[in-house]
């Protein structure tokens, strides 16, 4: 792997490869920002217009196919780790805890109607995640011998329960965030997070308008 990662002066989100902040809930929402950045990416490749699309497959569309399905595998598998257990057990007799929403939620001293609706909310987030767990444990981390050799599919979102999970996100640790931390909201919604891939169909557009003067030319 290159040592050095290259970033969108433009749009760079608080946390990305080799970054880390040493308060626990200001770490986890940057990690949950790295991931809204890459799920926000994902979409602007998956979503564009049909002329947008026709661009990406003409100059890179292997390319871009590819980096898709990094993408989307990539967005399940931080969905999954964001809501893991507080803690697992290592090895016997010895639990680790993870960086995950139910370990913020349990370290957090909040008054108790506040720990009560947040509680509702992280269930929510945890039943959207639910159907894709056996995606990420059985194709994403691992690979199940049985499913692959059978080709099933596993887990998958009811439309708009990818976009309610990241809003119910960042409404939780926004309020943690502000009963614990003070001041104003911390969202994990990093501003302008498809920024890259309109960079990227602007320069394609350029390009396809450089070509067609060349050829016209000839």
């Amino acid at each position: 792997m290159p040592e050095k990662y290259y970033e969108c002066p433009a749009c760079q989100p608080r946390r990305g490869p080799g970054k880390t902040e040493a308060n626990p809930l200001k770490a986890f929402i940057d990690q949950c920002a790295w991931t809204w950045t890459i799920y926000s990416q994902f979409r602007a490749l998956s979503e564009g217009s049909p002329q947008d699309y026709k661009l990406m497959n003409e100059f890179a569309g292997a390319f871009l196919g590819d980096v898709q399905e990094v993408f989307h595998d990539y967005v399940l598998l931080r969905m999954c780790v964001a809501t893991d257990a507080p803690s697992y057990e290592a090895q016997p007799g010895v639990y680790v805890e993870n960086l995950s929403l139910e370990n913020i939620l349990a370290e957090a001293k909040l008054p108790a109607p506040l720990a009560a609706e947040l509680r509702a909310k992280v269930d929510r987030i945890n039943e959207i995640v639910k159907p894709i767990r056996k995606a990420r444990d059985r194709i994403i981390a691992h690979t199940h011998k049985e499913n692959a050799l059978r080709n099933h599919s596993l887990g998958q979102f009811k439309e708009g329960e990818d976009e309610e999970f990241f809003d119910l996100l960042d409404e939780v640790v926004n309020a943690i965030h502000r009963e614990t931390h003070g001041g104003g909201p911390y969202s994990i919604k990093v501003a302008a997070a498809d920024r890259p891939v309109s960079d990227l169909v602007i320069h394609l557009r350029m390009l396809a308008a450089d070509r067609g003067q060349e050829l016209a030319g000839e």
